[in-house]
Order: structure tokens, then C-alpha cells, then sequence
């Protein structure tokens, strides 16, 4: 009696790891699946995922979640900073330029007084500075 009752225990125990055993394998399979699923649904069925494989799909698929959440307005505010940098630049070498100009036209006019155009263009010169 023992012993039977000990056999069916053990069957049971087997029985139970089967179904466990089992139980997990039918997880992993639903976990790739859904795992498989949320990378199709994130982009990779777009670009191929066979054809470039994962850790390019997955470059991709971050790239894009990267524009979608990014707001454009920061990417206009850094190329609106941009264009002011490489304007004050520009203005910065022009009003070097004219005080260059005018220095010139000073010292012109001073070397011949005679010559009223030389006079009016050094005026005009300090006038844009």
C-alpha cells in the first residue's frame, strides 16, 4: 500500500513537471511571439527585418522614436541659433572691416584735405560703424 501510494506520487510529481515543463515552453513561445510582434509593430516590418537583421532594424527603430518624441521646435531654435551665430560672425568681420575702411579714409583725408570725396566717404564709413 505503501508503495503504490508512493508510485502515484511520483507519477503525479512527473505529471506536474511535464505540465510545467510544458507551461513554459508555451510562454516563451507567446513571449517571442509578442516580442516578435512589438518589433514588427515598432518599424522593423517596414525596412526589412530579415533582410537587415536586428541591430540595424533596431538603430532604425530607435532613430525613429527619437523623431517622433523630439519636438521640432528645439530643431528650429538650434538652426535658428546656428544662423545667428554665423550672422554675428558676419556682422563682427563688417564692423571690423568698416572701422578698418574708416581709419584709412581719416588718415587719407588728412594726408590730402583738398580731395572732398576722400572727406565724405570717411564720414560715411564712421557713419555705418
Amino acid at each position: 500500500r505503501k508503495l503504490q501510494e508512493e508510485a502515484q506520487r511520483n507519477v503525479l510529481k512527473e505529471e506536474g513537471r511535464k505540465l510545467a515543463a510544458e507551461r513554459q515552453r508555451l510562454g516563451r513561445e507567446r513571449d517571442m511571439k509578442r516580442w516578435t510582434k512589438s518589433l514588427e509593430h515598432g518599424g522593423l516590418s517596414r525596412i526589412g527585418f530579415k533582410e537587415y537583421g536586428v541591430r540595424k532594424a533596431m538603430a532604425t527603430a530607435r532613430h525613429d522614436r527619437r523623431e517622433k518624441y523630439e519636438p521640432q521646435k528645439l530643431r528650429m531654435r538650434e538652426m535658428a541659433d546656428q544662423v545667428l551665430r554665423v550672422l554675428r560672425a558676419l556682422c563682427v568681420r563688417i564692423s571690423v572691416f568698416c572701422v578698418f575702411v574708416s581709419v584709412l579714409c581719416v588718415f587719407i583725408s588728412v594726408l590730402y584735405v583738398k580731395h572732398v570725396f576722400i572727406s565724405v566717404l570717411c564720414a560715411v564709413c564712421v557713419l555705418m560703424y
